[in-house]
């Protein structure tokens, strides 16, 4: 399976009340599942997409939106770390068209949306960092970082940069 294919096949059995499991294969008599792609985050996430755009649309119409989210969230650090207006065009207008971002958020794969969390986790966490009055910062954070890893394994790595500036 690609990974489109696998989302799509989960998203799928996720709306039909079954687990977040890939079908390999449907008998009369029986349906064997695997979990091939693992958390599930992603494909609960993009379920209402599914539905209403259908599981090859679906997804990639979720991962556009998300690709939205990252590019807002994008120019809210660049902002804050670059001290301007200036800083978040061109950190959103380098991202926004560099041709790997083009083309990953228009797929089905679970990258686009385990950026959006990633760089929110810890976005949230510098300005906890910086804007020491505004104390939903941390929980945002706190929050995002428990989503990304239900999106991949791999944003086990946000916990320690995520600790230090909340720290």
């Amino acid at each position: 399976y690609f990974d489109e294919d696998a989302y799509a096949n989960m998203i799928l059995n996720i709306g039909a009340g079954h687990p977040g499991r890939t079908t390999l294969s449907t008998l009369p008599q029986s349906r064997e599942t695997v979990p091939i792609k693992w958390p599930v985050a992603f494909p609960v996430m993009a379920l209402p997409f599914q539905r209403y755009m259908g599981p090859e649309l679906g997804p990639a119409g979720f991962n556009t939106v998300c690709g939205g989210l990252t590019v807002i969230w994008l120019m809210a650090l660049a902002a804050s770390l670059g001290k301007g207006r200036a800083a978040a065009i061109i950190a959103a207008v380098l991202f926004a068209l560099q041709p790997t971002a083009l083309a990953w958020y228009r797929s089905g794969s679970s990258d686009p949306f385990s950026a959006l969390v990633a760089l929110g986790a810890l976005a949230a966490a510098w300005f906890a960092r910086e804007q020491p009055r505004r104390n939903y910062w941390p929980a945002v954070s706190i929050l995002l970082v428990g989503i990304g890893l239900h999106a991949r394994l791999e944003n086990v790595l946000l916990v320690p940069p995520v600790l230090l500036l909340l720290y």
